[in-house]
């Protein structure tokens, strides 16, 4: 979801028991959100732990039209280990590297499987032009 982000935090996962989801800076390249997306989808895939970070910082990113006081009441934020931000940042980076590789490419059986696991877990990819 794109949203205006702050300077300290440029995306955010938010796990939901009935789902998960991605913010991004909207005032960015398409190519600067994918990595966004995919240093977030790192968190994610690696099962990354949580540790507190400010609400206020939280509060800005999702919500920056209402009160922080509103908002600090109802809902609580977490951040990562500096370990687990560089883990995510190298898969973004990987991630960013395998989709600008030739996409014409004939796919393995094997990859062919992958993506489709990748898919039903996140949907079908989306064009970003």
């Amino acid at each position: 979801m794109p949203v205006q982000t702050t300077p300290e935090c440029s995306g955010l996962w938010i796990a939901l028991p009935g789902a998960d989801y991605i913010f991004y800076e909207q005032d960015t390249t398409k190519l600067h959100q994918l990595h966004i997306i995919g240093h977030e989808t790192g968190h994610m895939v690696f099962g990354h732990h949580q540790v507190p970070v400010s609400d206020s910082e939280f509060a800005c990113l999702l919500f920056p039209d209402l009160s922080q006081e509103l908002i600090r009441s109802m809902l609580a934020r977490s951040g990562y280990t500096d370990a687990e931000e560089e883990e995510a940042e190298a898969f973004a980076s990987l991630l960013m590297e395998r989709i600008t590789l030739d996409l014409h490419a004939p796919a393995s059986p094997e990859a062919e499987a992958r993506m489709c696991r990748v898919e039903s877990a996140f949907g079908p990819g989306r064009r970003w032009n």
